[in-house]
């Protein structure tokens, strides 16, 4: 039950998954889940090399950016798998994205996969990644969201 400005609303009730399971295909998925409402299924799409798994996430406000690849072991990266990071370069093909979808500030996860970009996530409410023992190049502060945020007023 949440509220909003006084009123009460109740939200759906959907099931709570410790882990995402992966499967080979559609039909693999156990009867009982696909019977189970509030589970959502999607292909899975990796970016994947002999060294890991990896996930992109390209965080920006106004004309400020940062954009990183990350890398794990496990193919669902939560911060607290990450191994490693590295600054890279966002395709075309995704920033066309943020302009149709009309995002100021955010954050939009991707991977690239067979070659093509895809977009996985888009967040307007981003916030710092949860595992700050992984060494970001380039810095590790949030600090160009607050230069954003400046100019963006301006």
């Amino acid at each position: 039950v949440t509220r909003d400005l006084g009123q009460v609303s109740t939200l759906p009730v959907t099931p709570a998954l410790r882990t995402y399971p992966i499967y080979k295909s559609f039909r693999d998925v156990p009867d009982m889940l696909r019977r189970t409402p509030g589970l959502i299924f999607e292909k899975f799409v990796p970016e994947q090399d002999e060294r890991g798994f990896y996930m992109r996430v390209w965080t920006f406000f106004g004309d400020r950016e940062r954009s990183s690849r990350f890398r794990a072991k496990v193919p669902i990266i939560k911060s607290d798998d990450i191994l490693e990071r590295e600054t890279i370069t966002v395709p075309d093909e995704i920033r066309a994205w943020r302009e149709k979808l009309q995002f100021d500030f955010g954050k939009f996860d991707f991977v690239i996969h067979q070659g093509q970009p895809i977009l996985l996530d888009t967040n307007r409410t981003p916030g710092a990644p949860g595992n700050p023992t992984v060494s970001h190049q380039g810095g590790t502060d949030y600090g160009f969201i607050g230069e954003g945020l400046y100019k963006y007023l301006r």
